[in-house]
């Protein structure tokens, strides 16, 4: 019998490398190809695309921060897929661990692939401790790492459109795109994780580059150490940061929310909050996040 972690929440400190030392320009033997462009929808503030699993298409959602992708245990009953009696998932979350069953489709189509036979992990969707993530109801799951890392993903976020990659024999690119954009570099050891190096109140922290969260959170325990602490809220913890820096972009008295989870190890999240305005391609290939955060933008610190 086999056992799986799904745990969000594993992660690595990042050094802070300058954006000029990663080059960006596309070499000859490079093969970029363009395996599907997909509109995107939002349960909330979860971005969602629409999949096929046992012929019945669902929306669900795309999280970055997600080692793999799960299914929840509605769809599992609704479609009445199989349950896999050889493999199980070690769920752990604010609520302790929980030993599940996983599920194998017949079917699991997402873009333009069909993943059939693939085991995933059966967990329910809720909110972690904190509220760095809420997805809706009407999820049929999360696709994490374990598939998105297989392409390079363009996150259009203003036009609503997720276009997927076939990155080969590359050890460097430029996204297609008009106008500026910036490169951060990213660490993808744990799990294909994305991290980023980012900068508060002077201090350089890593960062979880987050499709699943909703907005910047920051981890109490890094808040603390760099001076940054959460205010009495009512319904959240939340804190200021007189700077902060994403790239080359430089925010001034930013809001945070601020959770406390003794299993994150980054400092904190980036989510939708920043996400929204801007356009990404996030590299697992080359380990490198584009950002073009809109018209009007030049690059430059």
């Amino acid at each position: 019998m086999r056992h799986d972690v799904v745990w969000r929440w594993l992660v690595a400190l990042l050094p802070c490398l300058p954006a000029s030392a990663w080059p960006n320009a596309a070499v000859a033997t490079c093969q970029v190809e363009r395996q599907a462009s997909l509109p995107v929808t939002f349960d909330g503030f979860m971005p969602t695309v629409e999949v096929s699993i046992n012929g019945h298409p669902v929306n669900i959602g795309v999280d970055t921060g997600a080692q793999g992708t799960l299914l929840t245990p509605q769809i599992v009953d609704s479609l009445r897929l199989t349950r896999d009696t050889q493999r199980f998932t070690t769920a752990i979350g604010a609520a302790g661990r929980r030993l599940v069953s996983n599920a194998i489709p017949d079917s699991f189509q997402f873009a333009g692939v069909d993943y059939a036979g693939k085991s995933f992990s059966v967990i329910e969707i809720g909110q972690p401790q904190g509220g760095a993530s809420r997805p809706g109801a009407d999820m049929a799951g999360l696709i994490g790492a374990d598939l998105l890392s297989r392409y390079d993903l363009d996150i259009d976020m203003p036009h609503r459109r997720l276009s997927l990659y076939r990155v080969r024999d590359c050890t460097k690119l430029a996204p297609p795109w008009d106008g500026a954009f910036m490169t951060v570099p990213l660490s993808l050891a744990h799990a294909g994780r994305p991290m980023m190096p980012v900068e508060m109140n002077g201090v350089v922290l890593s960062a979880l580059f987050d499709t699943g969260a909703r907005g910047n959170t920051l981890s109490s325990v890094s808040g603390s150490r760099i001076g940054v602490t959460a205010g009495d809220g009512a319904t959240a913890r939340l804190a200021r940061a007189a700077r902060f820096r994403v790239g080359d972009e430089l925010f001034a008295d930013s809001r945070l929310g601020v959770i406390d989870l003794p299993a994150f190890d980054a400092d904190m999240l980036i989510g939708e909050d920043y996400m929204q305005t801007r356009r990404f391609w996030l590299s697992y290939a080359t380990a490198v996040l584009f950002i073009q955060p809109g018209l009007g933008w030049v690059s430059g610190r």
